[in-house]
């Protein structure tokens, strides 16, 4: 059933290119290549920003998304507002920001992500938002663990596992895990079974507030609790949702490349499509 917030959107189908209805056809228009941002999805259906700060926020946009499918159809939707946010925050370490249409896509990516960047000695954390819209995402990186373990123990590397949602109050105090042992040698320990086993001890499901997850407290988490040996440090974060902003966050953009700067660690970013 549609809430009110998303039925505005179904009244428009039979006056396309009626006045009120120009948002309808802008998403038709964003939509002819495969993608949407979620804003368009938003101003369609009449939701703020600040609906989706708000307790419920999954469940309206849930009912956005299959709004907007039933009308525009089905389309890979990307919060451009976070992609902007963690390219800035990626490029400051000289990270790169890599957006994907959704689960079926991100263990390639990340792959590729890794092996891109592979050295002897590699350590390499993937840190990923475990909230509610990222069931299926966390699904694919569990499934590409052996394969990333096998990569990095090829170079004689080390690897670590993270996950995190808001620490704002719902998730409290269990918004953020990492694997006991932090960065793992993982030609050290035992069969790929095993190591595989250890990583996902870094990953717990979490509820998230709203939309925006705690993801500067997430990195700078990483970042400090791990003991980083050698010279090729980095840090790949896996979210659909953009940060959350001052004052609901512990640390700001700034501290956290700061931090990463002293730390020499390089921060990747994975950006992937929202999927209820």
């Amino acid at each position: 059933m549609h809430t009110t917030k998303t039925a505005s959107m179904l009244m428009c189908l039979p006056f396309l290119g009626l006045t009120g209805c120009d948002s309808v056809l802008k998403a038709l228009q964003d939509a002819a290549d495969g993608q949407m941002c979620l804003s368009t999805v938003l101003d369609l259906a009449g939701v703020t920003r600040e609906d989706l700060s708000a307790p419920g926020a999954d469940e309206l946009l849930t009912a956005t998304l299959l709004a907007q499918a039933e009308i525009i159809g089905e389309a890979y939707v990307v919060d451009c507002e976070a992609e902007d946010s963690l390219s800035y925050l990626s490029s400051a370490s000289d990270g790169v920001t890599t957006a994907v249409s959704g689960a079926g896509q991100l263990g390639g990516a990340l792959m590729d992500s890794i092996q891109d960047n592979s050295s002897e000695g590699m350590e390499v954390a993937i840190l990923i938002d475990t909230t509610g819209s990222m069931r299926d995402d966390q699904d694919a990186v569990e499934k590409a663990v052996s394969d990333i373990i096998a990569e990095v123990k090829e170079n004689k590397g080390y690897l670590a596992m993270a996950s995190y949602g808001d620490n704002q109050g719902c998730d409290e105090p269990e918004w953020y895990a990492i694997n006991p042992g932090g960065l793992l040698d993982v030609s050290e320990t035992g069969s790929i079974m095993v190591t595989e086993m250890a990583l996902k001890a870094g990953i717990i499901e979490t509820g998230g507030c709203n939309w925006p997850e705690s993801m500067y407290d997430a990195v700078w988490e990483t970042a400090t609790r791990l003991d980083w040996k050698g010279d090729n440090r980095r840090i790949i974060a896996i979210t659909d949702a953009r940060p959350l902003e001052p004052p609901h966050t512990n640390h700001t953009s700034e501290e956290v490349n700061a931090k990463l700067s002293d730390l020499g660690v390089t921060l990747d970013t994975m950006l992937v499509g929202i999927v209820f």
